[in-house]
């Protein structure tokens, strides 16, 4: 059998950085704001407002941001809750592999679902071939991680504060 091993390569180097212009040391210049990040925020603070002319800007937030992602969108009208269910997918989609998701799921009180792996072969811990039991559901412990000891030593009155189950 063969494996093919893929990756996301979305910010695959800037020239200025490559060793002799040809190799690249995947280096980028830092991106601290991201217009499409601010478009989602825009779109999920008005839908969150919930009036009709919130949502209703909300919905024009979105779909300039798909307009200059998806070529020749048509663009949709969405209720408060479809508009809400859509922000989700988008940052998905917009934002894989830049460490928002696990805030994002926090912020709107979900767990983690794994998906199916795209290969039955595939290790992702030792001794487990699968994703079954890797869910977690918002109120699980490890979906609220441990304040570093650091933090704890650096400041006396967190003592005895630590998150549950750390």
């Amino acid at each position: 059998m063969i494996l093919f091993r893929t990756h996301v390569n979305k910010y695959p180097g800037n020239e200025y950085y490559n060793a002799l212009g040809s190799e690249t040391r995947y280096l980028n210049q830092p991106k601290p704001f991201r217009i499409a990040e601010m478009y989602l925020i825009a779109t999920e603070a008005n839908a969150k407002i919930g009036t009709a002319a919130a949502v209703k800007k909300g919905n024009d937030a979105l779909n300039a941001l798909k307009k200059a992602r998806i070529e020749g969108w048509t663009d949709a009208t969405y209720d408060q809750e479809a508009l809400l269910n859509e922000i989700m997918n988008e940052r998905e989609r917009e934002l894989v592999g830049e460490g928002y998701r696990l805030m994002d799921l926090k912020r709107w009180g979900k767990g983690v679902k794994r998906g199916k792996p795209q290969s039955k072969g595939l290790v992702l811990f030792p001794g487990q071939a699968s994703t079954d039991g890797l869910d977690k559901l918002m109120d699980d412990q490890r979906m609220l991680w441990p304040i570093p000891k650091t933090e704890m030593d650096a400041n006396p009155q967190l003592a005895g504060q630590q998150n549950p189950g750390y």
